[in-house]
């Protein structure tokens, strides 16, 4: 009898402790800071829960190509589409319903050079204007015009032995394309588009191919423009830049550049190099980046992720998650990620301040000997936020 007493205490005892521990856990409930969420490309959100130990928490996303959540609850968002945000602790879930747009401010457009062939160059060194820029005494000759406020326009320099013809010849893009031919000498050629409702943030990615050529320079820069147009040969108005004037990208000169490319073509090949803030040219490191080489015939899509604010930003691309650093830049040729150092991928060359606006993109000749030096240029894509830019499609 008294061991039959001994085991029911016992029993008793199991039971309600059992209890205890089940209700305990029971009367855990997990309440996150917002259940639901809208976020732009590029953007973060600190999520915090409560009712759980912080450090026990574990947070996960549904898909996180959309958006990550790291392990403090911090979300970045990286494409548009829809994802759960969970916080989990013991058995116990709280789920934040996340959606990723394209947010007001955000903006992208595409720029192709349409279906109809014709000689863009002028009689003389002058410019031309894409019709959009509403002004009737500019030349706007065949140049389409952009599908939003932007500008397109080129210069031409020594325009009886260089110039711009719009194309269907050669394998790049679709539809026409723009044949480019430096002039032979520091006089310079460019195609540039200007007044972009820009941000500080600025992806740009355009089809390059180098078609011929053992001479020359060329180069891409891309900064803010003050949209101000100078026509005349002379020296430029107070208020135009070398976006929107005919004045070479001086490598003495102060410009407004957050980055420029720098091929330089000899009979050895085609070198990029990027301008540093000390205008000192930086070669491509052959070793860092083996899958990169410029040629003539060569067609290249260039992707460029440039990010002019205080703090670092995040996009997906691939698969893989990349952070730009602030005042820096990222650039991606034919799919590949150049490298600047060993694990670094951030080129940082601004002579402009930071948080400046970037509302400009240029693509420039000059010293073609013999006029051999041809490009072509084509599918231009623009994001004034950073992003994936594979992902921008007509």
């Amino acid at each position: 009898m008294r061991f039959l007493k001994k085991l029911s205490c016992f029993l008793l005892l199991s039971l309600v402790l059992f209890s205890c521990k089940k209700d305990q856990t029971a009367a855990v409930t997990l309440t996150l800071s917002q259940d639901l969420l809208i976020l732009g490309i590029g953007e973060e959100k600190q999520l915090t829960v409560s009712g759980a130990p912080q450090e026990q928490v574990v947070w996960t996303s549904s898909d996180a190509s959309i958006a990550s959540v790291n392990s403090t609850g911090l979300v970045t968002a990286y494409k548009t589409g829809a994802v759960d945000i969970r916080a989990s602790y013991q058995d116990i879930s709280a789920i934040c319903k996340l959606t990723v747009n394209v947010g007001n401010y955000q903006k992208s457009w595409l720029y192709d050079f349409g279906q109809i062939e014709g000689n863009l160059s002028p009689t003389s060194a002058a410019g031309v204007l894409s019709a959009n820029d509403g002004i009737t005494g500019h030349v706007h000759s065949l140049l389409p015009a952009p599908t939003s406020n932007q500008i397109a326009r080129i210069w031409t320099g020594n325009s009886n032995v260089s110039g711009f013809t719009l194309t269907n010849t050669a394998t790049i893009g679709s539809g026409a394309r723009l044949l480019f031919k430096a002039p032979p000498s520091t006089s310079t050629s460019k195609f540039s588009i200007l007044n972009i409702d820009g941000t500080n943030l600025f992806s740009i990615g355009y089809h390059l191919k180098f078609q011929s050529g053992t001479a020359g320079t060329y180069k891409f820069a891309l900064g803010r423009d003050a949209s101000t147009m100078d026509w005349g040969t002379m020296l430029p108005s107070l208020n135009a830049t070398q976006f929107s004037n005919n004045i070479n990208f001086s490598a003495t000169a102060v410009l407004p550049t957050f980055l420029i490319m720098w091929w330089d073509i000899t009979a050895n090949g085609y070198q990029l190099n990027i301008q540093q803030k000390d205008k000192s040219l930086v070669a491509l490191d052959a070793v860092l980046n083996p899958n990169v080489t410029f040629s003539n015939g060569g067609d290249y899509q260039i992707q460029i992720y440039a990010n002019n604010s205080t703090g670092a930003k995040k996009y997906s691309k691939n698969n893989e998650k990349y952070s730009v650093l602030p005042g820096a830049s990222h650039i991606w040729i034919n799919n590949n990620l150049l490298l600047k150092a060993a694990g670094d991928s951030n080129f940082v060359t601004s002579e402009l301040d930071a948080n400046a606006t970037l509302n400009a993109f240029m693509f420039m000749g000059l010293s073609n000997t013999n006029n051999l030096g041809q490009v072509y240029l084509d599918d231009f894509k623009y994001a004034n936020y950073i992003t994936d830019l594979n992902t921008i499609v007509k």
